[in-house]
């Protein structure tokens, strides 16, 4: 019994270690403007690629403007972002739950539990990128919109925790 429960600790120990390296990268940047493209694949619907620009500003603003036409964003979606899941400081317990390997690198997987009974959010799980302490894909389980899957790909802002580019994914 000893064994199960040093290892559950060290375990829980090791999740919260990389949370921190995550965060600690994350707070790097206090806010930015990107400029990019929207494509909207939804298979009911033809929708032309349009250009978007992104604002966030610490700790936890975040905007998708989109220059004209219809934008197709769930009910709430503007606010999930990785930075998001980590504003107010202490607010969620993290959990390992395993390894897995995403766009062939080997990822930890962590599941943040919110402490807070009223959070619209029931449960975000993050896919780790331990030696780079980047976020390589999150979802995220709400109450009253759904859940949200968001896959990130890196390049010249990885040092950031910047991606380049984002897939986000909901049910229409």
């Amino acid at each position: 019994m000893l064994f199960l429960l040093t290892g559950f600790v060290s375990q829980a120990q090791d999740a919260n270690e990389l949370i921190k390296k995550v965060k600690e990268k994350l707070a790097l940047v206090n806010d930015y403007q990107a400029d990019g493209v929207m494509k909207t694949d939804v298979s009911f619907m033809k929708v032309p690629e349009s250009k978007v620009t992104i604002y966030y500003k610490k700790p936890d603003k975040f905007k998708i403007k989109k220059q004209d036409g219809i934008s197709i964003v769930p009910k709430g979606g503007m606010s999930i972002n990785v930075n998001s899941l980590f504003a107010g400081n202490g607010q969620f317990t993290s959990v390992s739950a395993g390894k897995t390997t995403f766009q062939g690198k080997e990822l930890s997987v962590i599941k943040l539990l919110p402490l807070d009974e009223k959070s619209d959010v029931v449960v975000s799980t993050l896919y780790v990128d331990e030696k780079s302490a980047l976020v390589r894909k999150a979802i995220t389980t709400t109450k009253e919109s759904g859940t949200y899957e968001i896959e990130m790909s890196y390049g010249k802002f990885t040092s950031w925790g910047l991606p380049d580019k984002v897939v986000f994914l909901f049910n229409t």
